[in-house]
């Protein structure tokens, strides 16, 4: 099996979340990705998070290893291929055991730009980076953001 690394910027930051659906998966960093925002889009059923290539822009994202099997039911839950795209990648990061900077190939859901913006993310670089970091650290080690509230 070939690994595969995805990065996870929603939904899939929130560890028991991510095992239920990839029990083969396991989280190997944190990064940000630059020139990248984050912003919800709509369908006929809801909003949902996206990111958006935006010169200015700072998205924190974890950093998962995972399996053929994980992908095809992270394809699944992620609407893949009619509301999500792949995107592929290269992201230096932070790993989780080590704290050495890491480079990877990695994949990445993004929604078509089809769907209709409701709401961009969008603060100071300064407050976004200590508030982005702080609730990437709560959500991985909690799988909530309700504690850092």
């Amino acid at each position: 099996m070939e690994k595969r690394y995805y990065i996870a910027y929603g939904s899939n930051l929130n560890v028991r979340q991510m095992i239920r659906r990839c029990p083969e998966a396991r989280i190997i960093g944190t990064g940000t990705l630059e020139g990248w925002e984050l912003l919800f889009k709509g369908s006929k059923t809801g909003s949902y998070l996206t990111i958006e290539q935006s010169p200015d822009g700072l998205v924190p994202v974890a950093v998962w290893e995972v399996s053929e099997r994980d992908e095809r039911n992270l394809d699944v839950y992620e609407g893949y291929p009619n509301f999500y795209y792949k995107k592929e990648m290269t992201i230096h990061f932070r790993g989780i055991k080590t704290g050495r900077i890491r480079k990877r190939r990695v994949f990445v859901y993004i929604m078509f730009s089809t769907s209709n913006t409701f709401c961009k993310i969008s603060i100071s670089v300064d407050k976004r980076i200590t508030l982005l970091s702080k609730l990437l650290t709560v959500f991985l080690l909690t799988g909530s953001f309700s504690e850092s509230l």
